[in-house]
């Protein structure tokens, strides 16, 4: 009779095996391929609807692509539409509708529609042949390109084209014990992403990739697989004989574990029950569990043996674990900081191949032995270094104290909506803000803006700005005076926020606060933009200002000067009611002018028949001689290729042109283009640098027919007519007319130009 304890344990693997098995019964999600829907949308007045059905093809599928434009305006548009096919992708030009070209060697559709307004619609419907396809990238990229108005939007769609999967062969063993558990792996050929089918002969069928199964009962199984990826399917069967004979197998959950760490030892084998084990952990120790956990106590390494025996033989096998030290290590730290001053840390003690996580007690991490950050805020922090070696981690700290001071930093572009959640900040990209010294002020708790004693009538602009002075009185800063250019920028930015539900701190014609104030004649220092909506009194907009951590230090700058308002309440808006406040300092002068050119980026390369947006901003008001110009640099003198005088929206201007509309040009070949701001007399006041632009010939473009060139015919030589010579008659003088004297010659001196 054998042991209770072995019958006990016979019976505890039995009931592993079982409910392993009853798990793989379940049938998971397969690993699905990227979602590929064909569908791209770009939205506003002119709304574009593209669709790609299907959107997977083999070579020779025709895919439909259709275009659907809808005119949500009253008035007709004429937008430019750029389709942009991959190149394994063929159109058939003679399927093109009216007012479509295709250029074959960008292997792009234009198409110019002219849709009316409110709720017209034009559609464009293109056949697309799979004429081959790229194996190591089936997933293509179909974009389309609107442009209207001098705006420029883009919007794309994924499409997969490949060829079905092909099976070399199953890679898992033959053979394999009860209960051990064994992955099935197969090696395919063929564009992914790819997903597997298996059956594993027991009835059961497990829709997952690479699984790891095990087999509770002797026999043999017919295991089939199929792999499948976007365009179709294979599948291939091999046998497998599960044995009753003791496999032993094992793995640690870590076989770099520190001393004193609990290691778990996660069984492997398998074999017909009952199964008896026999661990040896290398130190003296032994255990006869299923799956048992053991720790270290001195560092070095141990090999760690598993025998196992059932009634049909006896396996054993082993497995090497090193057991170490976590890392020591200290810092260097100071003590203290004034606010927006560098913190200078720095890692001492530690050993060599050690990684390190500073975590700055204000959200802020790095990595590395050094760090150098500056806080924010005033207040105590507590930095925490940690350690990290394969053995194991140390965490070590230290408190530091952030102290007042002044600084300068960029001002903090912050917005609010409504009570609901933070509004995005504004990144400028390459609009360069002026930098203003602003101050840290504290508040203790949550700020709370009493209602002010306000003359009834007086309007919501004007309410603010008695709101943001009161603000300042509470935390004894001097009052600011009103300035109609600052509250001219802020009224018109209010606006632009409502019309174009574009709550941030650039506007929508790309401009930035600076730019704006610049804009409407405002000629000193910027200070800063505070912006919030969906508060309908303005005593609840300074309030969250003064709460908030990027705002407070505009509002509360003791460097501003002057302050302009701005609010508009629009029902049909999302959030209702915006506020604006531009503050300036009159102490300090205003940033010049900077010609900030947006597109084209710094190399392009077009047609000679391709549209060329050229989009730039300038912050201040052109005279009226003044004007815009771009300019193409070729081997010889520059080109003008076109000029503008007034902005399209704001502080931006655009310039669109054809290379092959530029008359007395053949504009072939690599350019440098150039935009310059220049007066009545050709002096430049304002110019960009230098991009590249290289233009190439349509290919689809008539070639025009050559002129012949005329040879004069010679003019015949004439022999000379031999006159006689007349006698002379004498005759009386006749009296002539009577002189008078000539008329004085008028000249004037020319006068220089100023």
């Amino acid at each position: 009779m054998k042991p209770k304890s072995h019958s006990l344990l016979a019976l505890m693997v039995l009931f592993a095996i079982l409910a392993l098995f009853a798990m793989q019964r379940v049938e998971l999600a397969p690993l699905s391929a990227a979602s590929y829907t064909g569908l791209a949308q770009i939205s506003g007045p002119l709304q574009l609807d593209l669709v790609v059905s299907p959107p997977v093809g083999a070579p020779r599928d025709v895919l439909q692509l259709q275009v659907r434009l809808t005119n949500r305006s009253d008035a007709l548009v004429s937008p430019e539409i750029v389709l942009q096919l991959p190149s394994n992708l063929q159109v058939d030009s003679e399927k093109l509708a009216a007012g479509a070209t295709l250029n074959l060697t960008s292997n792009s559709v234009h198409w110019l529609a002219v849709v009316p307004g409110q709720n017209g619609t034009r559609e464009l419907t293109l056949p697309l042949k799979v004429a081959s396809v790229d194996l190591a990238n089936p997933e293509q990229q179909v974009t389309v390109v609107m442009r209207y108005q001098g705006i420029e939007e883009t919007a794309s769609t994924l499409i997969w084209m490949g060829i079905p999967p092909r099976i070399n062969e199953i890679t898992n063993p033959v053979h394999v014990s009860i209960g051990q558990p064994l992955k099935l792996e197969v090696d395919a050929d063929g564009p992914g992403p790819l997903s597997e089918i298996w059956e594993l002969g027991d009835g059961r069928r497990l829709p997952i990739n690479d699984p790891t199964v095990v087999y509770p009962t002797a026999g043999v199984y017919n295991v089939v697989v199929t792999v499948k990826n976007p365009v179709g399917s294979a599948s291939q069967m091999q046998q497998i004989t599960v044995v009753p004979h003791v496999a032993a197998g094992f793995r640690p959950d870590d076989d770099t574990p520190g001393i004193g760490e609990a290691i778990s030892f996660v069984n492997e084998s398998g074999g017909q029950s009952p199964v008896k084990y026999y661990w040896q952990f290398g130190d003296g120790n032994a255990s006869n569990e299923v799956e048992p956990k053991h720790s270290y106590q001195q560092p070095g390494t141990y090999q760690v043996q598993l025998v196992i025996e059932n009634e049909y033989g006896r396996s054993e096998t082993s497995h090497l674990v090193t057991v170490g030290l976590p890392p020591t290590a200290d810092i260097l730290v100071d003590s203290s900081a004034p606010a927006g001053e560098q913190l200078t840390g720095q890692v001492v003690a530690a050993p060599s191949g050690t990684e390190f996580t500073w975590e700055m007690g204000d959200g802020e991490a790095y990595s590395g032995d050094k760090v150098s950050h500056a806080y924010r805020l005033t207040g105590d922090y507590y930095v925490t270094l940690t350690a990290n070696n394969e053995f194991g981690s140390t965490k070590v700290g230290r408190w530091v104290r952030v102290d007042p001071g002044d600084r300068n930093v960029y001002l903090p572009m912050v917005s609010h909506y409504g009570g609901l959640s933070a509004g995005s900040s504004a990144d400028a990209g390459e609009v360069s803000a002026s930098e203003v010294a602003v101050t840290t002020v504290d508040v203790d708790g949550t700020f709370i803006m009493e209602p002010i004693e306000i003359r009834p009538g007086t309007p919501p602009a004007a309410q603010l700005l008695l709101y943001v002075n009161e603000a300042r009185r509470l935390f004894d800063l001097p009052a600011l005076n009103e300035s109609s250019q600052l509250s001219s920028a802020a009224q018109k930015h209010t606006e632009d926020m409502a019309i174009t539900q574009h709550t941030q701190h650039v506007g929508s014609d790309g401009s930035a606060p600076a730019e704006r104030q610049l804009w409407y004649g405002y000629s000193q220092g910027y200070a800063g933009e505070a912006t919030a909506w969906g508060f309908a009194d303005p005593r609840q907009a300074v309030e969250f200002w003064v709460n908030s951590p990027g705002h407070r230090p505009i509002v509360l700058n003791r460097y501003a000067t002057e302050v302009g308002v701005g609010y508009t309440a629009d029902f049909g808006a999302p959030s209702i009611w915006y506020w604006t406040t531009e503050f300036g300092n009159s102490f300090v002068p205003a940033e010049p002018p900077a010609l900030r050119v947006l597109t084209p980026g710094e190399s392009l390369e077009v047609l000679n028949s391709e549209l060329i947006t050229f989009t730039w901003n300038w912050s201040q008001q052109l005279s009226v001689a003044d004007k815009f110009t771009v300019y193409l640099q070729g081997d010889g003198s520059p080109i003008a290729v076109g000029s503008v005088q007034n902005p399209v929206l704001g502080t931006r201007y655009v310039l669109a042109l054809r290379a092959v509309d530029v008359s007395g040009a053949n504009l072939i070949g690599t350019y440098a283009w150039q935009i310059k701001l220049e007066n009545s007399r050709g002096v430049v006041l304002a110019e960009s640098a230098y991009r590249e632009i290289v233009i190439s010939p349509d290919p689809t473009l008539p070639t025009p027919t050559p002129v012949p060139t005329l040879t004069p015919t010679p003019a015949p030589t004439l022999l000379p007519t031999v006159t006689p010579t007349p006698t002379a008659v004498p005759s009386t003088p006749r009296p002539g007319p009577t002189e008078r004297p000539l008329p004085p010659l008028v000249t004037s001196t020319p006068v220089s130009q100023p």
